[in-house]
């Protein structure tokens, strides 16, 4: 029965390991090339979903953080469509960059002195943010999807202690 146990354990380390060399570095993330930057320029469609925005347009930032605290900050437009966190996840490519996300949402206060930090609850097995958790983005937010260093053996005894 112990044999099993160990067994069952070491399946589980040997499952969560991973080639991490095949995932985008995290400046390629959400980066366009000179010849593609040059290209949709010249489309409207494009301009403004690619490329950096503006400054007089209503933009938020998201941060990617990997595990050595590497860190990249993008500054995105917010479209007359609501932006929200589920979208921005997908478009950022984040769970592929990361494997296991975190998330944050740091919203800026209205007196202006700081930020609220939200923690972004996110469903492992759906893989999509929890319903109640997808806040529409504003002006100003701060969305930060950092590299989440727990396994699946983790999870489990997370469960078991619940």
């Amino acid at each position: 029965m112990h044999r099993r146990h160990l067994l069952f354990i070491s399946l589980g380390c040997l499952a969560t390991t991973g080639c991490t060399t095949l995932t985008p570095s995290l400046g390629e993330i959400f980066a366009v090339s000179g010849d593609q930057a040059a290209q949709r320029s010249k489309s409207p469609e494009f301009a403004s979903s690619e490329l950096a925005p503006p400054p007089d347009v209503p933009s938020f930032v998201v941060e990617m953080r990997g595990a050595n605290n590497e860190s990249q900050k993008f500054k995105r437009p917010l479209t007359d469509d609501a932006t929200y966190v589920q979208g921005v996840l997908t478009q950022s490519n984040a769970r592929k960059h990361f494997g296991r996300v975190k998330i944050e949402l740091w919203r800026p206060r209205p007196d202006g002195h700081g930020y609220h930090k939200i923690n972004i609850q996110y469903d492992r097995k759906a893989k999509m943010v929890l319903p109640e958790f997808d806040y529409a983005i504003h002006e100003g937010d701060r969305l930060i999807f950092m590299e989440d260093d727990r396994s699946v053996l983790d999870d489990m005894l997370e469960s078991i202690t619940k």
